[in-house]
């Protein structure tokens, strides 16, 4: 399950043409960039493609007919501002003659509105992203979403089906189908191969050359001793020699794969999941009971018990793991970037990414994967009762595919191309390293940095608009040493370089992400997860700590697994993974 036919050149593919609009035109611009650096001021160079400055809800003079107005529910951030005031709802509406009224929900109270709204039938026409596939699933086989796979066709949709004819997104439109044989939400793709890695982790590489290392870690032994070295010495020379934290991290922050500081050191004993994976053979298994799960545990317990893990690991939050790693306490830890919760830039750039370790239990590196990584949703509920919005709203979505809706719905507007500010906006320059970055031009009086300007007045930005990010349209660039060790260049283009020469050639997909559950199955699985999850970390935690003693143990805590529907539950697992394999 190794992602080989994923792997592509290491840099990270040029710029491209623009494909047509909703609306048949087209025309050039810059390709989008996943996370790349924004150089936050600048000049105005010479502005690109300008628009024909049509007011809000006209309709444009490019072929589209009269605007048409859809309300939609979205769960909105904190950071974002009045989505009726965003550059891109007006474009789409210019680009596409649609025009959305948004009910904008916080993230605290969507869960409430969501499900008053489904229970009430008063839904809105449309859901943007914020609908889980079990929802779907139930919502879809009541009547109350409709099925769309009768509109996705090349007539309908061509942007979309020259994306997914691209070998890397083959897996898109299969993935999309329910049990029932209907699709009720059309996702887009991010295709940036960093994505894919859903741990990463980092070291703090200057401890290491400074405590005499030569090399980083490469097993489990080695680790080990890089840890009591990092407990036995001052580090990170404050004076106080007990302060650091050989190992850090929170216990199943949210959930999160990312935060997961136990997936480095699982990887060495040969799993890539602290749940259910899928072996080589097609077989789902249940990994906190397999033989070397129990060695695995034995390990987190000797670094506990010899204080090399944090003493709080089970009990802090997630703020607390931040500050952590801001005060320059770790000598490794996971996160999603090393930058993240480390503003200063002599604390995060002595951290490097590493290969996956090996053990004595598993020779073979490997890393936890995604199959494919969604970005945005669209999803029409009953109340769209017209043919021709319907119609509209597949069109709009397939110029969400192509290269203009995508960098409309993503980045927002080039230099140019906002009517209201004609001189504000993007552009890609190259740096002095010979790398792109997008570069933001705009108001400094009205906001504060580049990414308040994007996030208030331009786009919703990510994970909204089913947008198609692929490969061949991220901004070009080869990650070098000099831009790895550069602080200007050192954020994004540094993670990428950790990924792609640490983690890539390694990465191994435990459960497809794309498997599709009927409600019932959803549900009955939901029921014995929650009493399984309870259980075994429960246990595990009391192991690692050293409340029981793991050999002792071992027999009554799997004993104890399997009394809570542990069997019906690799059932429906697997019958769930054999439908998705017989679809490829």
């Amino acid at each position: 399950m190794k992602k080989a036919n994923r792997i592509l050149a290491l840099a990270l593919a040029g710029t491209m043409v623009c494909l047509a609009a909703c609306s048949g035109g087209s025309g050039d611009s810059p390709a989008a960039s996943q996370g790349s650096s924004q150089a936050a001021g600048g000049t105005t160079q010479e502005a690109g493609a300008s628009s024909d400055g049509n007011k809000e809800g006209e309709a444009a003079s490019q072929g589209t007919d009269e605007v048409m107005k859809v309300s939609m529910m979205v769960a909105t951030k904190a950071t974002q501002g009045d989505w009726a005031d965003y550059w891109a709802i007006k474009e789409i509406a210019r680009q596409c003659g649609v025009l959305f009224e948004v009910d904008q929900v916080t993230e605290d109270a969507w869960s409430e509105k969501k499900n008053l709204a489904f229970a009430s039938g008063d839904l809105p026409q449309v859901f943007l992203n914020n609908l889980t596939d079990t929802e779907l699933a139930t919502y879809g086989s009541q009547g109350l979403i409709l099925p769309l796979e009768d509109y996705i066709t090349k007539e309908n949709m061509p942007h979309f089906f020259e994306v997914i004819e691209q070998e890397e997104y083959a897996d898109l439109l299969p993935s999309l189908y329910f049990p029932d044989g209907h699709i009720y939400a059309i996702k887009g793709i991010n295709g940036a191969q960093r994505e894919y890695a859903k741990n990463r982790f980092f070291i703090n590489a200057a401890w290491a050359k400074k405590l005499g290392f030569e090399k980083l870690p490469e097993n489990l032994d080695e680790f080990y001793e890089f840890l009591c070295a990092v407990r036995d010495n001052d580090a990170n020379e404050n004076g106080d020699p007990g302060d650091e934290i050989p190992l850090g991290g929170s216990y199943y922050e949210d959930g999160r794969d990312y935060y997961d500081a136990f997936i480095p050191i699982l990887t060495a004993f040969g799993y890539v999941s602290r749940t259910y994976e899928v072996d080589d053979s097609g077989r789902v298994i249940y990994v906190p009971v397999e033989e070397h799960y129990k060695d695995f545990l034995k390990y987190m317990n000797k670094l506990y018990e010899e204080k090399l893990l944090d003493q709080e690991y089970f009990t802090q939050t997630a703020d607390q793991r931040k500050a952590k790693q801001a005060s320059n306490l770790c000598g490794a830890f996971t996160d999603y970037a090393s930058y993240l919760n480390i503003p200063d830039a002599d604390i995060f750039m002595q951290f490097r990414g590493m290969k996956p370790m090996t053990s004595e239990f598993n020779d073979v590196q490997m890393w936890p994967s995604k199959d494919l990584v969604y970005d945005g949703a669209m999803v029409l509920t009953n109340k769209v009762t017209d043919e021709e919005m319907i119609k509209k709203l597949i069109s709009l979505i397939d110029w969400c595919f192509s290269e203009e809706g995508t960098l409309t719905t993503m980045v927002g507007p080039r230099i140019g191309q906002d009517p209201e500010y004609p001189e504000y906006g993007w552009e890609v320059v190259e740096t002095a390293f010979g790398t792109e970055q997008r570069k933001w031009t705009y108001d400094e009086s009205a906001f504060e940095s580049s990414n308040l300007y994007v996030d208030f007045h331009c786009t919703p930005g990510d994970n909204y608009f089913p947008f198609a990010n692929t490969a061949d349209r991220t901004l070009k660039t080869t990650i070098n040493e000099e831009v790895y060790e550069n602080p200007e260049t050192a954020k994004s283009l540094r993670l990428t370089y950790d990924i792609m020469n640490n983690l890539y050639d390694y990465l191994k997909v435990d459960w497809p992400t794309t498997t599709k559950f009927t409600s019932e199955e959803a549900d009955e699985l939901s029921l014995i997860e929650t009493d399984l999850n309870s259980y075994k970390q429960t246990m595990e935690s009391k192991m690692i700590i050293g409340d029981l003693d793991i050999d002792a143990t071992w027999d009554e805590y799997v004993a104890g697994i399997r009394s809570r529907g542990l069997e019906r539950y690799l059932e429906i697992l697997q019958q769930a993974y054999d439908r998705w394999a017989s679809n490829k």
